[in-house]
């Protein structure tokens, strides 16, 4: 943003700047006159002179509330700068003058001239005279001065440098089509001197062309310096027929060949220059890609964005461009930037081969799927950029950050937040569905509802296949999952949310629905019935069938376009038996080249043969997926080995993620995290239940278990999807909705167990586990070696023991000597102690081998904890405030809470330069998340 130097303190930096923002969020407008803001919050009363603030200036907000402003300079200031990031930029992106709550969204405030003069002859009264502002009763001498010379510098910015006010000169309104009969391509380069001063072409030349957008055509004003024409803000990419409006003189000239140069003589004609060579302009020309780096240097990423989008024919490199820009632009949290960010991954996506081994590429891939929430996308890309340069410090934190996230994967909204918003605003819309549906009477507009309804179904899936139509009597959405098992659960979960008011109107189905006599048409001319395909059926098991199918009427298209015959024949079999039956007994399927010699039967045929050999070809989408499989498997004895290598036996209802699992596959996990869904197991030991009861007393404990999650979480949270009996542990597997809400719940219920400990994984095998009961020995008192134990009249030597064992690292030791001290005799120095031990243990780990991230974390917690409970004692010794700011600091992303700890340190202990640095190191961690969650890449 432009303004950045001045918005933010003085100006930009108060309430009424705030609510200036609200006001202009709330009109939801582009473009919006400085006399309607005038008299929407009441600044026209004014007259012009705002010494005073006269009466009330408020507006009410669409929401209802009321919002005040207090000073009428404040808002007068505010917009000046608006105005001049306008007139610089074009528009402001409200999202940069309150990046708290406000939306990403651009807007332009434009001007008469008279008001221009008026606004310039405000300022300037105040910057001469700020004493005389009733802002001044809340402002220092000394502060409202620095705040007049901020605003004379403002001033002289917008109305003084050069005399221009940089509104365009052309309103977009006010274009007239003067190239009627232009071939080729229309795109040029010129400079502000021309479009927004209004000057006329002094000087122009045309160049070869950049890309297929380019003209070649270049428009001066003829009097730029090489420093103007350096600075990318003082140009932009422009349709040859918005330079003729502004110029009309030049039109005789476009479609002189490449390469010439014409300049306006005396008289106001044009003269082509003689002996003119392009090299003549490379010191003040810069292709479009150069100039997309200065916009991106001046966080201009609205202007890449502008001048690529009008590419037609863009290269890899401007689209590689344009997703950066897209990435810095987006806000994550809101729909609109994850539009952007889902934008940003198609433009990449085509040039992966192009792009192969490049560090930017990958690290842009990764940097969307990473603020999608997608994780685990994400860190297969940035550790490729990483291999191109392992020393990067950004690449290597966003590894960090997505290793935890796959561990313990969180989300701005999970599925079940995101169905129930789906629902509840589909209700209020689906009317508008209808209506479009009715309306449509010759089918011409059927793509562009389907579009419509794949962009609202986006807000909940990352992909998602659909059908709509009409049975006659309802409106029909039918959710298809292609044939994957694991995206049929999240179906199912979304279809039983459906709003009785919704349900009124509309059936919402899983899978394709049987119909008989189907003639399958693509737009491209192609159909096929069950009359045009012969079937094979070989039993492979219980309830398992393969089908081999020959067409001959497809055998021509076979050869070129094999994919989109497979697709056809697995639909046209999907159609007649239903999707649900399909999924359920078809589990090979192959296109012949040739017909069998043993007989065959028709397709058309298959629903009626299927039935005769007694099997179900209902299409119940929820009683299929609650058909269960057991499983043996050789465990493996090795008890560090991962997760689940130990299973003996186990049962599940969806077999592809315990495959994926074990097959290092995360395509399925990957699918489910970007909908905001979570797969995982919880896993105890069974070396207890074992000892008690044997066998029986493994399986009671899992019923419970189950029974407690269901009674517990709910259909809502989780889903149960089986589990197993290893040798060493026992496994629950669940699919959640609500992957924070699950994991609450099981943390409660492992607690009040009698089982010593329990974990979190995920299904995918190379992430970190997540401990919800723990035993680590912090716990325990000291046992089996003689010690000094504490008693009041041997606390010294109590004492220096502990001090000894610090220094061994012997941090596990020092917390179960302490942890024996009975509850009276427990002082400041005992909870100073049991911090620095616990501290000492979180941070190093005995005998310095490090700790795991929640056993640390844990013992974090715990240290905050004692040294709160002699705060009083505490809180004026430096000693204390260290301790505290320490264990903040090592919190994940709680800096801001130890700051105020470290900086009481220093004012404690001045001379210790080990608070100082803290407090920097701090602010650097706090500044670099800042960076992040504004969704910035380099």
């Amino acid at each position: 943003m432009y303004i950045k130097k001045y918005w933010g303190n003085y100006i930009g930096g108060s309430d009424d700047s705030l609510n200036l923002v609200e006001f202009l969020a709330d009109q939801n407008k582009e473009e919006i006159t400085l006399s309607e803001i005038f008299a929407k919050i009441g600044l026209d009363k004014q007259n012009w002179d705002f010494h005073q603030t006269a009466g009330y200036l408020e507006f009410t907000h669409s929401n209802g509330v009321e919002m005040d402003f207090h000073f009428a300079i404040d808002v007068i200031t505010d917009l000046a700068a608006i105005l001049l990031e306008c007139s610089v930029s074009g528009s402001v992106n409200l999202k940069d003058l309150d990046d708290y709550n406000t939306p990403s969204r651009r807007i332009r405030i434009t001007a008469t001239v008279e008001e221009h003069h008026a606004m310039n002859k405000a300022l300037a009264d105040f910057a001469k005279d700020p004493l005389s502002y009733d802002l001044h009763e809340m402002m220092s001498d000394d502060e409202i001065k620095e705040m007049a010379e901020q605003v004379e510098a403002l001033r002289k910015e917008l109305y003084e440098e050069g005399g221009k006010n940089r509104n365009f000169h052309i309103k977009a309104e006010e274009m007239k089509e003067l190239l009627p009969d232009w071939e080729g391509a229309d795109g040029c380069i010129a400079t502000n001197r021309i479009m927004v001063e209004g000057n006329k072409v002094g000087y122009c030349y045309r160049e070869e062309p950049d890309n297929g957008w380019d003209s070649g055509w270049r428009f001066t004003a003829g009097d730029e310096s090489d420093e103007y024409m350096d600075d990318p803000n003082n140009s932009a990419i422009y349709k040859l027929n918005t330079i003729c409006n502004d110029d009309p003189d030049i039109i005789p000239l476009l479609n002189t060949p490449a390469p010439c140069a014409f300049e306006r003589d005396e008289n106001g004609v044009f003269r082509q220059v003689e002996d003119w060579t392009p090299e003549q302009e490379e010191d003040s020309d810069m292709d479009i890609l150069q100039q997309c780096q200065k916009w991106h240097e001046n966080n201009e990423h609205h202007k890449i964005i502008e001048a690529l989008e009008g590419i037609e024919e863009r290269t890899p490199e401007m689209d590689s461009q344009l997703a950066r820009a897209y990435n810095n632009e987006a806000d994550h949290r809101t729909p609109e930037g994850r539009a952007m960010l889902k934008k940003a991954i198609a433009l990449l996506k085509p040039h992966e081969e192009y792009f192969k081994g490049d560090y930017y590429w990958n690290f842009r891939m990764g940097y969307s799927y990473y603020y999608l929430d997608q994780e685990g996308r994400a860190l297969r890309y940035f550790e490729k950029a990483l291999e191109n340069r392992p020393d990067d410090e950004d690449t290597m934190q966003l590894i960090d950050g997505c290793k935890k996230a796959i561990s313990l994967p969180q989300f701005s909204e999970c599925f079940r937040e995101r169905t129930e918003d789906w629902w509840e605003t589909f209700a209020e819309m689906e009317a508008q569905f209808r209506q479009m549906m009715d309306d449509d009477t010759d089918n011409t507009h059927g793509t562009e509802i389907v579009t419509q309804m794949e962009g609202a179904l986006n807000l909940v899936f990352d992909d998602i296949s659909f059908e709509l139509g009409h049975n006659g009597e309802k409106y029909e959405l039918i959710l298809t999952p292609e044939g994957d098992r694991v995206k049929l659960f999240e179906l199912v979960y979304f279809q039983k949310h459906a709003p009785k008011e919704v349900l009124e109107h509309w059936n919402i189905l899983v899978g394709r629905k049987p119909i008989q006599n189907i003639d399958l048409k693509t737009n491209d001319g192609w159909n096929v019935s069950g009359q045009d395909v012969q079937v094979w059926i070989e039993e492979l098991g219980e309830n398992s069938f393969g089908l081999s199918v020959y067409c001959k009427k497809l055998l021509p298209k076979l050869k070129n376009e094999e994919n989109k015959v497979w697709w056809l024949l697995v639909t046209l079999t999907d159609q007649l038996l239903g999707e649900i039956p399909n999924m359920r007994y078809i589990d090979n399927f192959d296109v012949l080249k040739k017909p069998k010699k043993e007989p065959s039967i028709l397709m058309s045929k298959l629903p009626e043969k299927m039935k005769e050999m007694g099997l179900d070809l209902s299409n119940d989408a929820e009683g299929y997926l609650e058909s269960y499989v057991s499983y043996k498997t050789t465990p493996d004895y090795d008890k560090d080995s991962d997760w689940r290598l130990d299973v003996i036996v186990g049962s599940t209802c969806c077999m592809p993620l315990i495959n994926g699992y074990l097959d290092n596959d995360n395509v399925y996990m990957d699918d489910l995290q970007a909908d905001g869904v979570v797969a995982g197991f919880f896993c105890y030991p069974l070396a207890t239940l074992r000892e008690e009861e044997g066998s029986q007393k493994i399986f009671d404990f899992r019923e419970r278990l189950e029974q407690q999650l269901e009674e517990n979480c709910g259909s809502e949270v989780l889903k149960l999807i089986g589990g197993a009996t290893g040798y060493y542990y026992g496994y629950v597997d669940f699919i959640a909705w609500d992957i924070s809400k699950a994991l609450e719940v099981a943390k409660k219920i492992f607690e009040e167990s009698d089982i010593p400990w329990a974990s979190f994984h995920t299904f995918r095998r190379e992430a970190g586990s997540v401990r919800l009961k723990q035993v680590d020995g912090l716990g325990e008192t000291l046992q089996g070696i003689d010690y000094i134990q504490y008693t009041p009249e041997n606390a010294e030597a109590f004492y220096q023991q502990l001090d000894q064992w610090n220094d061994q690292d012997e941090y596990v030791r020092c917390v179960q000597a302490l942890n024996a001290v009975p509850e009276s005799w427990r002082d400041y120095r005992f909870a100073y102690a049991m911090a620095r031990a616990l501290e000492n243990y979180a941070i190093i780990g005995d005998h310095d081998e490090g700790t795991p991230i929640y056993k640390g974390d844990a013992a974090l917690l715990r240290a905050i904890e004692v040294l709160e409970s002699v705060q009083e004692e505490g809180k004026d010794k430096a000693e204390w405030n260290m301790r505290m700011a320490y264990g903040y600091q090592y919190l994940y992303g709680q800096e801001e809470k130890a700051i105020p700890y470290a900086q009481r340190w220093a004012e404690l202990d001045p001379k210790d330069e080990t608070a100082k640095d803290l407090i920097k190191e701090l602010q650097e961690e706090i500044d670099r998340r800042a960076s992040d969650d504004d969704g910035s890449e380099s």
